[in-house]
């Protein structure tokens, strides 16, 4: 199992960073994806939820963001939620440009 807490710390690092730098919306995007994949591997649904709401604020074409979001509503049990997110991600990774 890998460390998450120290990912975790890592990602949030880079979020500062970022943001600091002015970095491109989609770069902090990544960096809070990863950070929401850290807290849900680490049991921290609502910490996960903000941090893939956070990514899905700074870039929504990335499916991916939008399949993770629906997977911690669906351990909410905000089912219906979780549809429309996987539906996104489906749209979203269907597109041809997610191929490139």
């Amino acid at each position: 199992m890998g460390d998450f807490q120290r990912a975790l710390y890592d990602f949030s690092v880079a979020i500062k960073i970022s943001k600091d730098q002015s970095e491109p919306a989609e770069n902090i995007a990544l960096h809070y994806n990863y950070a929401g994949v850290q807290h849900y591997e680490l049991g921290q649904l609502d910490e996960a939820l903000k941090h893939y709401d956070l990514a899905l604020m700074n870039d929504k074409n990335i499916g991916y963001f939008w399949y993770n979001r629906g997977l911690v509503k669906s351990r909410l049990d905000q089912v219906e939620e979780a549809v429309e997110d996987y539906k996104e991600a489906i749209s979203k990774l269907s597109e041809p440009d997610y191929l490139y």
